[in-house]
């Protein structure tokens, strides 16, 4: 509504004689007849428009009210004027954050809420949720990693093992990308994540090892007590534990044990010297076969025979 030229009037009061008003910001104003100094603005004359007649302005209680594991800034209830908007800064914990500031109808801009304009008694209140991450896990073929991937709360631990399945080794295991296998863990591993506060990766990777005889090849001709190189070729990466078996066949069975614990090699190739038994039948159907000891399934024979003579 309008008076004179001011627009800013909450409420207005009109009598026979004299009126009064409230404005918006709270002050009370006043005019007409002033006999007897009705009007209380300090004189008796008449008075045509509206005068201040006070400097009256109603104050409210504003409160702030944090739920746990957080605060409000300030932290006292605070008297503020009619239509005013006071702010508060909301802060978590460390590990929580922000889940909801409400009352006195503010709003929340970053860790700030701005009240609306305050014409009443009012509380604003905040709560806060602790912060959550997840540790995303994989395990490539081969074997597993248990648990898989989860969400924890701030400031917690969780254990990881990775196991390998049978005829497989531990290749790697990186979290966030950095490698963190203990030299000599081929087949399980065990990782902690410890006061959790970011989000975090584990992967682990698996290797089989096989081998392929490459000597003797078919139709080699080896003699009876001279020096022969038996030899062969591996993929993936032997754990300490891995050997290579090597046997003697003959017409497919078993004629000789020559090495129970042979060493793999490195670099993806492996051999070992052997000296023919002068005893040995003379024959051309021999072979050699070569097996993981670890992994018993992973074995391969020389391709045809070669000739022992």
């Amino acid at each position: 509504m309008q008076i004179g030229t001011d627009t800013n009037w909450a409420s207005i009061a009109a009598g026979y004689w004299s009126s009064d008003a409230l404005k918006s910001d709270g002050t009370r104003w006043a005019w007409g007849d002033n006999l007897w100094g009705a009007l209380g603005i300090g004189n008796f004359g008449y008075q045509p428009t509206p005068v201040q007649i006070i400097a009256l302005i109603t104050s409210y209680t504003v409160t702030p009210s944090p739920g746990p594991n957080g605060s409000l800034s300030p932290s006292t209830p605070q008297t503020v004027n009619y239509d005013s908007t006071p702010s508060f800064t909301v802060t978590p914990n460390t590990g929580y954050h922000i889940a909801s500031v409400t009352g006195c109808g503010g709003t929340l801009s970053g860790n700030t809420f701005t009240t609306g304009p305050i014409t009443s008694d009012c509380t604003v209140t905040a709560t806060f949720e602790i912060n959550t991450y997840t540790i995303t896990a994989t395990a490539g073929t081969g074997g597993t990693i248990t648990p898989g991937t989860v969400t924890l709360n701030y400031g917690s631990s969780q254990i990881y093992t990775v196991s390998a399945n049978t005829y497989y080794h531990i290749a790697d295991v990186q979290v966030d990308s950095a490698s963190v296998l203990t030299p000599g863990a081929e087949d399980t591993f065990q990782y902690t994540f410890t006061n959790i506060s970011s989000n975090h990766q584990i992967a682990a990777t698996f290797t089989l090892v096989n081998l392929a005889v490459t000597s003797p090849s078919n139709g080699e001709t080896w003699g009876l007590k001279s020096k022969q190189t038996i030899a062969w070729t591996y993929s993936g990466t032997p754990g300490k534990k891995d050997k290579v078996l090597i046997q003697l066949l003959k017409g497919g069975s078993l004629v000789q044990v020559i090495s129970k614990g042979a060493k793999f090699g490195t670099g993806g190739s492996g051999s070992f010297s052997w000296k023919v038994p002068a005893k040995l039948t003379p024959g051309d159907d021999y072979q050699i076969r070569i097996t993981n000891t670890s992994n018993s399934a992973y074995f391969d024979t020389s391709d045809g025979y070669f000739s022992i003579r």
